[in-house]
């Protein structure tokens, strides 16, 4: 049960302060907005220019040999939200792309077998839609499109998303499964193209 204490009011007031006409606004002035916004959207989990340095040394090195630029783009972002402090949207982001990968290589798989020919792919991809991550997984390790251990890598990433998305956990716990997810994302991704 929460206390009085626990609860908070907010209000944030800044766009509303914004012109209708952005290009004529000058340097300072848009610097002046967007540090107003940057006040207003502070949370205890923001980090310092040391943390984050700190947190940058900490992030898996991306060295991906074969990937989409909405591939690429959604790691840095996740990244990025490590990097910042914002751990539960870099985890959240971490899951859904290991969600499309995995929908993306039943396509691809089933696609190169010819489905795609045939016209039964917008059936299949609507089955791979409806099935739950672990059922992907499970049928892309039974086909042989990744081993057990990149079953296990992925699996981690769903587990560590579920467990933040459904509960409230402590911020030590969220940052350091953040890491984990990172982690097992990126190494999956160095090692397995998307193709």
């Amino acid at each position: 049960m929460l206390s009085q204490d626990d609860y908070w009011s907010y209000f944030n007031a800044v766009a509303d302060s914004i012109p209708d006409d952005i290009e004529s606004l000058s340097e300072p002035k848009i610097l002046e907005f967007l540090q107003r916004w940057k006040d207003s959207v502070w949370t205890e989990n923001d980090q310092s220019p040391k943390q984050k340095i700190g947190n940058i040394r900490r992030v898996p090195r991306p060295h991906f040999t074969r990937t989409t630029r909405w591939m690429m783009d959604r790691v840095k972002d996740a990244i990025d939200s490590y990097v910042c402090g914002r751990w539960l949207a870099s985890i959240s982001l971490c899951g859904t792309i290991a969600e499309i990968v995995s929908i993306h290589l039943l396509e691809s798989h089933f696609r190169a077998r010819g489905i795609d020919e045939a016209g039964g792919i917008d059936v299949l991809r609507t089955m791979i839609k409806n099935l739950n991550q672990v059922a992907r997984l499970n049928m892309l390790k039974k086909i042989g499109v990744v081993t057990k251990d990149e079953c296990k890598k992925v699996d981690s990433i769903r587990t560590i998303r579920n467990n933040h998305m459904h509960q409230l956990t402590n911020a030590a716990e969220i940052e350091s499964d953040c890491l984990q997810a990172l982690n097992d994302l990126v190494e999956f991704l160095n090692n397995h193209p998307i193709p």
